[in-house]
């Protein structure tokens, strides 16, 4: 027999072992987001059935609500975005630069000017590489290591100029004088 006090702790314990169950199984739609379920959220009876009709055909009444929207997937759109697996530095590509030329064996400074040929329509010079063979320079010749090229020619001097990128994308021009060595006279 069971005593009139514990009647509310096993109706207790009912509520909770029911709540506790899947809700496809016992044909609950699952509270997603914390929304109050539509059966609680209407009034039972045959008010409720008009009042669901009318709202059916003016969706404008007020208190009524939308049925949740499921939540979609998510896709990832690239467009307008840094690929993140790219290197932040330019890549160069193999149709950017042409073969290298004997003169970009060896850097700037190793080259030792020779002579100028000044006084014509293109002046040229003669500079000599580490391994003592000459090689002549006009305007617009790739000279070094980094890709200089040569933008003046002048009666004692050639001019070469290397332009590169630092990593922060800032283009630095550098140039470089290779100078004719000045004889123990003081003359050239």
């Amino acid at each position: 027999m069971i005593t009139p006090k514990l009647h509310p702790l096993l109706l207790l314990c009912f509520a909770f072992a029911l709540g506790a169950c899947d809700p496809e199984s016992t044909g609950q739609r699952a509270n997603i987001g914390g929304e109050a379920p539509a059966a609680a959220a209407k009034p039972a009876g045959p008010a409720a059935v008009a009042g669901a009709a009318g709202a059916a055909a003016d969706p404008t009444k007020a208190g009524e609500e939308k049925p949740p929207e499921a939540p979609g997937e998510y896709a990832y759109n690239p467009i307008g975005k840094r690929d993140p697996f790219r290197s932040f530095f330019r890549a160069v590509e193999d149709t950017e630069i042409p073969n290298p030329t004997p003169l970009q064996r060896f850097d700037i400074e190793q080259y030792k000017l020779v002579g100028v040929v000044w006084g014509i329509d293109s002046p040229r010079a003669m500079v000599q590489d580490p391994e003592q063979t000459g090689h002549i320079l006009e305007l617009g010749t790739y000279v070094g290591k980094h890709w200089g090229r040569v933008t003046q020619i002048s009666r004692t001097s050639v001019v070469v100029t290397e332009e590169y990128k630092e990593a922060d994308g800032n283009l630095v021009t550098e140039q470089t004088v290779i100078a004719l060595p000045v004889e123990e006279g003081g003359t050239l």
